[in-house]
């Protein structure tokens, strides 16, 4: 129970229980009138009211809202839902009080065996290569940089405003800026969704304000996706040009304290170890959620008046991700429309992961504690660079803390079940991995 203010014993409670559907009740919840005159006479401090009869009645429904799960043992999946009208308006002496909430009680789950479950477990061998890149990009890190206005060069990052049009001239997007470190000549850049060929050529004897035209084709990353393959115009204006330059890896170990070279690479090697560690450890966990959700998904019962939750969580995120894209309004609504039942998909398919996640919780007894959030927090400051606190006051925002709640809760329970070793894992070199996903994507994308 979530409640600081507790009027009386929850188990006072009185419930009736109606069947709506094989997966929701209507609970009837009644207050009793004894209990009620005793609620409005506490409320009462020298004759006057201490909370006035709005907010007494808000608190006594939310009291009971929060304290029926004490007189029926249920755990429902989505939260109660109160009926339109059916509580009284205000708390009346000598008076119950009445309410009814629809509430779902999800059936029990006939779970697979977990071993028989095909789970991959990349691996990623930390060579000498990539220990010296990371050495290499420390020395840049701790270095100077200064702003270019032309004679670009390898590595420089250039900052860019960017025009697309379609193969019949129209436009894509509204101009929108990037960025991207200067490849060597003759290697492809992707950008957008779109690659192009020896950009290293295009910037030569380029200054900031010029405006290059190139032409290439969509590729399966390409926001409209109707325009995959097909010829795109590229309108790139240079906006800015930075020029990273590396101090000497004496400096770094100077700055770092470290006493030489050898051991600053053991500890370079150590941190992406760690690194590949941590995603390893997200790519079994989604796999292990996902081969078991392709398992129990017929049995995952979701109540019609959740959907329409998902589904603007949904629209919400890609009306996000598209505007960040550089896509107009009318644009963005014209997807939406084109894709309908993509969302509505996509929409069930976060609520039975959601369904799944509760329902393997609650079978395993597992729980995200305090320390589990910590570690989180501890973990993303280091990786982005930020101040702990920062990242911690993320939690204060209930959308975000469910979020991250939920892929804690699925880390938690695959390593417990690794544990017990109740999964079993298939080693594969993690190059090859990415490559099998990349193609499997593009095939579930009907490439």
């Amino acid at each position: 129970m979530n409640t600081d203010w507790q009027p009386f014993d929850p188990k006072e409670i009185k419930i009736d229980v109606s069947q709506l559907s094989t997966l929701e009740n209507r609970l009837a919840i009644e207050v009793p009138a004894p209990i009620v005159n005793k609620v409005l006479a506490t409320n009462r401090k020298q004759g006057e009211r201490a909370f006035g009869d709005e907010v007494l009645h808000g608190m006594l429904l939310k009291f009971c809202m929060e304290s029926w799960t004490t007189k029926i043992d249920w755990r429902p999946l989505w939260q109660a839902v109160p009926v339109d009208g059916s509580a009284e308006p205000v708390l009346q002496v000598d008076h119950p009080f009445r309410f009814e909430i629809d509430v779902d009680h999800h059936p029990e789950i006939i779970w697979p065996e977990f071993r028989s479950l095909e789970i991959i477990r990349p691996v990623r061998v930390i060579s000498d290569d990539l220990v010296a890149a990371e050495v290499r990009e420390q020395c840049l890190v701790l270095g100077t940089s200064e702003n270019l206005v032309s004679q670009f060069e390898v590595g420089d990052l250039i900052r860019a405003e960017i025009e697309m049009r379609g193969p019949k001239g129209q436009a894509l997007a509204e101009a929108f800026k990037t960025e991207f470190m200067v490849p060597e000549s003759g290697k492809q850049l992707n950008l957008a969704g779109l690659v192009f060929d020896d950009i290293f050529a295009a910037l030569e004897e380029r200054v900031v304000g010029d405006e290059i035209s190139l032409v290439t084709t969509a590729t399966s990353q390409f926001a409209d996706t109707a325009l995959v393959d097909q010829e795109i115009r590229v309108k790139l204006r240079i906006v800015g040009g930075i020029r990273r330059r590396p101090i000497a890896i004496e400096e770094v170990l100077e700055q770092y304290g470290t006493p030489n070279e050898l051991i600053f690479k053991q500890q370079v090697r150590i941190a992406l170890q760690a690194a590949a560690d941590r995603g390893q450890s997200e790519i079994v966990a989604e796999q292990f959620l996902k081969s078991l959700l392709d398992q129990v998904k017929d049995q995952l019962r979701i109540p019609d008046r959740v959907i329409p939750h998902f589904k603007n969580a949904v629209i919400m995120r890609k009306r996000k991700e598209l505007k960040a894209a550089g896509w107009t309004a009318e644009q963005i609504e014209q997807e939406f429309d084109s894709r309908r039942e993509v969302i509505d998909v996509m929409a069930l398919g976060h609520a039975h992961r959601h369904a799944l996640i509760n329902l393997l919780t609650s079978h395993l007894d597992a729980k995200v504690d305090e320390k589990d959030l910590e570690d989180w927090v501890a973990v993303t400051a280091s990786k982005q660079g930020r101040r702990p606190e920062e990242v911690r006051a993320e939690l204060n925002h209930p959308e975000t803390l469910k979020a991250i709640v939920s892929t804690l809760m699925v880390s938690k329970i695959t390593k417990t079940l690794l544990k017990k070793d109740r999964i079993v894992l298939t080693d594969m070199d993690a190059d090859e991995w990415n490559r099998l996903k990349n193609s499997g994507d593009r095939q579930e994308n009907g490439e």
